[in-house]
């Protein structure tokens, strides 16, 4: 549990195969997220950001029948974490205090 950041969680009406991790962090925005993803390179961990919505991309913009609002509002601030049954708790472990040192220093 970190100040900020949260998981995110299926919906309800649904069941996850968690094979991709999310969390949804406050305080990023799209340069912040960015350097962020390097932190974690530089650290050997690779992230990766949400995909870009296909609502935004332009082969698909002219198909959009319907106003996607939350879409726009999280994109920057969410990022992919590592996922595989191969984690050891030393490599959660890691992860983990690499993003709470990197959120200090915001």
């Amino acid at each position: 549990k970190i100040n900020g950041v949260e998981l995110i969680e299926p919906l309800t009406y649904c069941r996850s195969n968690y094979w991709l991790n999310v969390v949804r962090i406050k305080k990023l925005n799209y340069t912040k997220l960015i350097e962020l993803i390097n932190f974690f390179d530089k650290n050997n961990i690779e992230t990766r950001p949400l995909w870009y919505p296909n609502h935004k991309q332009i082969p698909f913009k002219k198909f959009q029948s319907f106003n996607i609002t939350y879409t726009n509002k999280i994109i920057n601030h969410c990022i992919c974490l590592p996922s595989s049954p191969s984690l050891q708790f030393k490599d959660i472990d890691k992860i983990i205090n690499l993003l709470v040192i990197f959120l200090r220093k915001l």
